[in-house]
């Protein structure tokens, strides 16, 4: 398994953002008088509280593995979803797509365990005010 973070997405006005603003935006970090959020803990019970598992942010997308190939051992990393509450589903904001038709799918091979940067870079092709 690996995980697909965007870094930098577009906002609406097509300018650069940092994903994890995004994510900061959607969730409160703090109550409304502006005290940070803290766990409930019951009178009574146990004063120290254990976090079992943290949230997936929205800009996190899981790749798992599925073979392709038993003969070959050959696997690719598909993209999944995170369960989300009422069953939302977060769809990528970036637009990096592979020219295969295949946009969900990295050979495994292709993502060292140092992980991979993928850049989207527009060429624009145009004439100078001379004509060339």
């Amino acid at each position: 398994m690996a995980w697909a973070v965007e870094h930098t997405i577009e906002n609406p006005l097509g300018q650069p953002k940092p994903g994890h603003e995004e994510n900061q935006e959607k969730t409160a970090l703090a109550t409304p008088d502006g005290s940070p959020r803290l766990p409930k803990v019951t009178p009574g019970g146990p004063q120290i509280r254990y976090q079992i598992e943290s949230e997936v942010y929205d800009n996190w997308f899981p790749l798992i593995t599925k073979l392709i190939d038993p003969a070959t051992a050959l696997h690719i990393l598909q993209r999944g979803v995170v369960a989300l509450d009422a069953g939302k589903v977060v769809e990528p904001r970036g637009r990096v797509r592979e020219s295969s038709g295949q946009v969900d799918q990295i050979q495994e091979q292709e993502v060292p365990r140092s992980g991979v940067r993928v850049s989207r870079a527009f060429t624009h092709f145009g004439r100078s005010t001379l004509g060339n």
